[in-house]
């Protein structure tokens, strides 16, 4: 058996639900889809057509790896364990609306950061102190001049 740990962004509540997938390693891509899907309880908010799995990072909220099951439909989950070199697998169930279509994540290319209101307000405030600090490190030309003798004593 397989111990997954399934994360969702629930396109009611909107809030990032975790849950625990148990599946036998011998299960195709489609039918741990399936399973995820019930677990979620995503029907029927969204039909599972415009679902898919990713493998996930949480602690640095990244998505790793699309799993498509056009592109995986035949490996079973044990071998997408190995593929991807891991044992214990966390996964999110992405969704998409009616006409957008999924982002592909490849190990190794860009990730895509999840960030929260939380983040992006620590990495606003992060580039504020960064253009100050450069405003100190690289001053403008007017700020060069020397110092008249009254200003220097002052």
């Amino acid at each position: 058996m397989c111990l997954i740990i399934l994360y969702c962004n629930h396109p009611v509540s909107g809030k990032l639900k975790k849950s625990f997938l148990e599946v036998h390693k011998d299960e195709l891509l489609p039918t741990v889809l399936d399973k995820a899907y019930e677990l979620m309880k995503l029907a029927p908010h969204i039909p599972i057509e415009r679902c898919r799995l990713v493998k996930y990072d949480y602690e640095c909220h990244e998505m790793e790896q699309s799993l498509d099951c056009n592109e995986f439909q035949h490996l079973t989950i044990g071998q997408i364990m190995d593929l991807v070199g891991c044992y214990s697998l966390f996964l999110f169930l992405e969704t998409r609306k009616e006409n957008e279509i999924f982002e592909k994540y490849n190990a190794g290319n860009a990730f895509l950061f999840i960030l929260d209101k939380k983040i992006r307000q620590s990495y606003y405030s992060l580039q504020e102190e960064n253009d100050s600090l450069q405003k100190i490190l690289h001053p403008q030309p007017d700020a060069l001049r020397p110092l008249s003798v009254y200003e220097s004593k002052m």
